[in-house]
């Protein structure tokens, strides 16, 4: 197999190639989101290329690699233009402002299930508080708003609030315990299952579930209440009748 770094070059043969291929285009996409979330935030949506180079480390994108080709393998979100003084300068395109703004919107739309993620975070840590740095890098995989820090984190204050430690660090601090939320999806849906067994008890209805046989349903029919042992039984000696293999032992 070949040591080198790019997926192209990888054996096609490996289990995790599809997944490789994703992490490779999900660094791309990162980067990219990066930027975007950088000229959202700035006048008129524009900046200079030496300004952006303060934000090398939010877009990780280390050096030797120049932002401006970075940029430039992206014409259909980015747009790159000299001023009368030979300023470079980085805009987004309409289709990139477009995406911005249907990005909002699906995060407004889910923000009920990114509150709950955060929660739970909360729930399951040691002091039922988290570094708001922890949250914010993981930000979007959470599918929180750019303005997690100023905006966000104060919207719910009856489930988690804000806090100072001595040393000037914020947190977020559990404010009120979801029982719901403390039972992992697993357990969930055996509680599920419990009740819908209980309720079929409690109308005395025999829940039949579909099983596998080697045999027909022609017995299973004509007694309901037959078990699979006589079931079994029953089959196969109307197997062997037929087969001649049991004769009249009578004589």
């Amino acid at each position: 197999m070949t040591t080198s770094k790019r997926v192209q070059d990888r054996s096609s043969k490996k289990r995790v190639h599809d997944l490789e291929i994703v992490t490779e285009k999900w660094k791309i996409v990162s980067k990219v989101m990066a930027v975007m979330e950088v000229l959202k935030w700035e006048v008129d949506m524009v900046i200079t290329l030496r300004n952006l180079e303060q934000y090398r480390n939010r877009i990780n994108l280390p050096k030797p690699h120049k932002i401006s080709v970075f940029l430039s393998k992206s014409p259909k979100l980015f747009e790159l233009y000299k001023d009368q003084r030979g300023v470079l300068w980085c805009g987004m395109t309409k289709e990139a402002e477009d995406l911005l703004e249907e990005q909002e919107r699906l995060i407004e739309e889910h923000s009920d299930k990114a509150v709950e993620y955060v929660n739970r975070c909360l729930m399951m840590s040691v002091d039922k508080q988290l570094r708001v740095d922890e949250i914010a890098h993981f930000r979007r995989d959470f599918g929180l708003p750019m303005g997690f820090r100023t905006k966000w984190v104060h919207k719910y204050p009856k489930l988690f609030r804000v806090v100072k430690s001595g040393d000037g660090e914020e947190y977020l601090k559990l404010v009120s315990w979801k029982p719901a939320w403390a039972i992992i999806e697993m357990a969930t849906q055996i509680v599920k299952a419990e009740a819908l067994m209980n309720k079929f008890n409690e109308a005395n209805v025999f829940l039949f579930l579909p099983m596998r046989t080697k045999w027909s349903a022609g017995p299973l029919l004509s007694s309901p209440f037959i078990s699979v042992e006589e079931c079994a039984i029953e089959e196969a000696g109307q197997a062997m009748n037929k087969d001649g293999v049991l004769g009249d032992h009578s004589a």
